[in-house]
């Protein structure tokens, strides 16, 4: 017959407080999204595209893709489609601010160091090594910051009736030019960290406004 082992006081309580841990900590999220509680007992809300008046060109589908994905992740209100929704989400990106930051150079541009008058047109074709280059042409940013204002209304399809309109602000930095990098591949890079800045923004966002719908 086995003998059963026998554990100390101290080895107890440990495996006790050890596995009262780890079964809070996968109940975290369930704990933590009571918090949250759907307006007016609602149980379904529709997601309008995204409308932009900031005159800056952004890939709008990350925003709706985000705010409909946090929706989801939270699970408090199902999406669904406006004939059947009881509540309507409306976003307006309101302004989109792009500032230089990290600027190098700061020169002046370099002046054409020779004047050939061309005999038939009477004038002066610099030769191309007479221009600066990239580099070289007075300042330029590695990097901006980009801000985002969005204006989200939150409209109850069963009374017709404005729950709240408020407003949300987001920023991000990202690189415009690595130093080490070919002009030509540097602009590529620029536009692939373009994007995914505004991703990073919208992904914050989304967040920030599902808080504000179930938070009242």
């Amino acid at each position: 017959m086995q003998k059963l082992i026998k554990l100390s006081p101290f080895l107890s309580k440990f495996m006790f407080l050890m596995f009262f841990f780890i079964a809070i900590c996968s109940c975290n999220y369930r704990f933590s999204n009571l918090y949250y509680k759907a307006p007016l007992g609602s149980k379904t809300i529709a997601v309008e595209g995204i409308y932009d008046t900031s005159k800056v060109v952004v890939p709008h589908s990350y925003l709706w893709k985000s705010l409909q994905k946090e929706f989801v992740i939270n699970g408090v209100l199902k999406l669904a489609p406006q004939s059947r929704a009881d509540l309507y989400l409306t976003t307006q990106i309101v302004d989109i601010s792009i500032n230089p930051q990290n600027i190098q150079g700061g020169g002046r541009l370099k002046e054409p160091e020779h004047f050939n008058i061309d005999a038939a047109t009477g004038r002066n074709p610099h030769p191309l090594n007479a221009y600066p280059s990239y580099k070289q042409s007075g300042a330029f940013a590695l990097e901006n910051i980009m801000r985002v204002s969005i204006l989200v209304e939150l409209w109850d399809l069963r009374t017709n009736e404005k729950l709240f309109s408020r407003s949300y602000y987001g920023d991000g930095a990202y690189n415009v030019y690595h130093p080490n990098s070919a002009v030509e591949y540097g602009f590529l890079m620029a536009d692939e960290s373009y994007e995914g800045a505004f991703r990073g923004i919208a992904d914050s966002l989304a967040r920030s406004v599902v808080r504000g719908v179930l938070s009242g």
